[in-house]
């Protein structure tokens, strides 16, 4: 796997793993739910962390236009906010704003499996 297919398959299996810990969990639920939530403040982290990388390599950003980028960039700084955590806005992206994403990475990532990128 090369580096590129790397920091894709690395964004897709944090944002997976986000949506996971969160599951079927209201708000609250989630919130109370010490170790899935400190788990998915990792997650974004990380996300941040690949983004970075991301925007090293301006080839991988033209090459997956119907990626958004830049919004996936601002995630850090709208969650962790000063000394705190904006839970409800960390919920809210996973929720509204991660299926369609984990179903594009997805389809790159197949791609690389099956070899069509």
């Amino acid at each position: 796997m090369s580096e590129q297919e790397e920091l894709i398959f690395g964004l897709y299996r944090y944002i997976n793993k986000a949506s996971r810990y969160l599951g079927e969990k209201n708000v609250e639920e989630f919130i109370r739910d010490e170790k899935s939530f400190d788990a998915t403040c990792f997650c974004f982290y990380m996300i941040d962390m690949i983004i970075k990388m991301i925007f090293k390599q301006p080839e991988l950003i033209n090459k997956y236009p119907e990626i958004d980028f830049n919004k996936i960039n601002k995630y850090k700084e709208l969650i962790f906010v000063n000394d705190g955590i904006a839970y409800t806005d960390m919920y809210d992206i996973i929720l509204n704003e991660f299926p369609l994403l984990q179903f594009k990475l997805k389809t790159i990532v197949e791609a690389f499996k099956y070899g069509k990128q």
